[in-house]
Formats: C-alpha cells, structure tokens, sequence
C-alpha cells in the first residue's frame, strides 16, 4: 500500500505557495543585506532537496516506514549525540543543537519530532498486547522518551522534550492506555519541567 495517490490539493497548493513567498522574500532580504546570491542558490538547493524527498515519501509504501522505524529512531539518536562531539557539533546563542555537515547545520531534535511518532505508531502495533498492562506498557515508553528527552534537556532544547514526550504519551493514550496511569505521567513530567524552568529562571 502506497502512503497516497496524490496529496490533497489545496494543502499542496497552499505549502508551494508559502514556499515560493518564503523563497522570494529570503532572497530579497539576503540580496539588500549582503549583495550575494549565495543564499539565494542556498535556500533553492534546500527547497528542491525538501521535494525531491517529500515525493519519495509519497511514493513509498507504509509497510516500509513500519519496518524501518527502529532504524529512523537508531540514526536520530546517534545524531542527537554527535551534536556534543567537538567540530562535528555546532553550538550558538548558548544551545548546542546543530550537527555540523560543513555546507549545512542540522538540528536532529526537528528530525525526533517525526522520528518519535513513527517509532511509536510501530511500537504501539507490535506491542499492542503489552500496551494494555498500564505499567508495562508505560514502563516501555518511558524508555523510548528517556532516551532522546535526555540528550534534549543536556542541548537545553526544552521546547523539543516537551513536543516529543506530548506526543509518544498522546498516541499512547489513543492506543488504550489507562488514563490513571498516565495522569500521573502527566503530573511528574509537568512537575520536573516546572523545576528545571524555575530552577534555570534562579
């Protein structure tokens, strides 16, 4: 089963047209500022990469997102981890988040936030049974969360730990867990954010 015939077409149109009005106001903006069009070329590398891509995307079928998605999530974390290696990573305004690709910085934390949800939509099919034991099932998840949630809060990216760790327990709750359970996930996770907020604000 492919993951679409065609994409809708009035979200299609409306992502071209932000994306063509991003594309010109960039290169207008660059082009005042510096007088190169280096970031015009740039910026037109990335958004032909960012198609070619989406239709490959489009073109696979769902199967092999399913079986490769332990795969995705292995790769993101050993980026997540190459952000702290010296040269490869790149640090700036205080945050180290960016992996160094020489003609590019990536910030492997925006790849999590797709990563997570298909590892957990895999998860939640192969361990539907577990996923219905509230403390096995939250016991695993937490594990998947740990991991990344970790290596996010040591990059000091707190937006991207809350989006990522919202994100595996809202699907774990669409899946059938318990709501008690995860009310009490809910309320520690809230609590430490809440702390490490405070406590940095200190």
């Amino acid at each position: 089963m492919k993951t679409g015939l065609f994409p809708d077409k009035k979200l299609l149109t409306t992502i071209l047209v932000l994306i063509v009005f991003g594309w010109i106001m960039s290169f207008s903006a660059s082009l005042g500022s510096t007088g190169s069009y280096s970031y015009f070329f740039k910026q037109s590398f990335f958004i032909v990469s960012g198609l070619g891509v989406g239709l490959w995307v489009l073109k696979k079928p769902v199967s092999f997102f399913k079986e490769n998605s332990p795969f995705f999530y292995g790769a993101t974390l050993v980026l997540l981890i190459l952000v702290f290696l010296p040269v490869i990573g790149h640090s700036a305004g205080g945050a180290t988040r960016w992996v160094n690709f020489i003609l590019f910085k990536f910030q492997p934390s925006e790849m999590m936030k797709l990563t997570m949800i298909l590892f957990m939509a895999g998860f939640l099919i192969r361990q539907k049974e577990d996923i219905r034991k509230p403390r096995l099932g939250l016991l695993k998840t937490l594990v998947i969360v740990a991991l990344p949630g970790a290596l996010l809060m040591f990059e000091t990216d707190l937006g991207a730990t809350i989006i990522i760790t919202a994100t595996a327990f809202a699907m774990l709750f669409a899946a059938g867990s318990y709501l008690k359970e995860l009310a009490v996930i809910f309320v520690t996770f809230a609590t430490s954010f809440g702390i490490f907020i405070y406590g940095g604000s200190c």
